[in-house]
């Protein structure tokens, strides 16, 4: 069986509602929105790392 000992998170958007009790370690913009509001990310140039 595969133990965790570390799990860490990364967004492009942080949605400050709320809802899930998940912390970002990284995030790239915040943003408040209300649950029913959607937020469309489109990469454009840039660096991407995989």
């Amino acid at each position: 069986m595969l133990k965790v000992k570390k799990v860490e998170t990364a967004v492009l958007v942080l949605r400050a509602h709320g809802k899930f009790p998940i912390y970002a370690n990284y995030k790239g913009y915040e943003l408040s929105t209300t649950i029913n509001e959607h937020v469309q990310v489109i990469p454009g140039e840039g660096v991407f790392l995989s």
